[in-house]
């Protein structure tokens, strides 16, 4: 994390917050709200990832017609490799779908289309931060804290999918704080897993975690 004069650890904000609360009081920082949105999401402009939705939609109705060459976990990270810790609001939640054949995966997650509070909400697959994250913690340089909280026998995989192609179509809108306020209508990274996440059911007697 990038500090001046090495203040200590508790009088330390965390980037992304000032980062968020800056460009959400300022008018005119529209080049500074896309240089921080290129570090902390995607390189590829917001309308580019925009328009990459469809392809998002068409990969995962091919892993719904081929289910049982994928599997699909939820994983959560520090939101910056830089970041002490997880914080109840410092966290990020995402779905990588891996290849039962190889060792290609794909992440996708759900970020705001600008660095603030609130803005439209966009799902992106194989955002810079997911990969650089996914791909430290599986060379085992885990410098982002990821970890697997949901496991692949543990989802109802063909449901959770139908869910997120519902979601990138009715074009929910981003909160920062929704998986803490929890306002309606709105989603982020957090919730936006919560709310499409499909667990299986323990009735079922195979062992899985029942459905929160």
């Amino acid at each position: 994390m990038i500090t001046n004069n090495n203040p200590s650890p508790r009088s330390r904000l965390p980037i992304p917050c000032i980062a968020v609360l800056l460009c959400s009081l300022l008018s005119s920082c529209s080049s500074v709200q896309a240089g921080l949105y290129s570090s902390f999401v995607n390189e590829d402009n917001v309308g580019e990832i925009i328009a990459n939705e469809k392809s998002i939609i068409t990969f995962l109705e091919n892993v719904l017609d081929k289910s049982d060459e994928y599997t699909l976990s939820v994983y959560e990270r520090n939101l910056t490799k830089q970041q002490m810790k997880k914080t109840k609001l410092m966290h990020h939640r995402y779905y990588v779908i891996k290849s039962v054949s190889s060792d290609k995966y794909h992440t996708v997650s759900f970020y705001g289309t600008e660095m603030a509070f609130y803005s439209d909400g966009v799902w992106v697959m194989d955002s810079n931060s997911d990969r650089a994250a996914s791909d430290g913690y599986i060379a085992g340089k885990n410098k982002w804290d990821v970890a697997v909280v949901v496991k692949d026998y543990e989802i109802e995989k063909e449901e959770t999918i139908k869910n997120i192609i519902s979601r990138i179509e009715n074009r929910v809108s981003y909160y920062y704080r929704d998986h803490i306020k929890d306002r309606p209508g709105v989603d982020n990274c957090n919730t936006a897993v919560r709310e499409t996440l499909v667990r299986k059911d323990t009735s079922a007697g195979d062992g899985a975690l029942a459905a929160n």
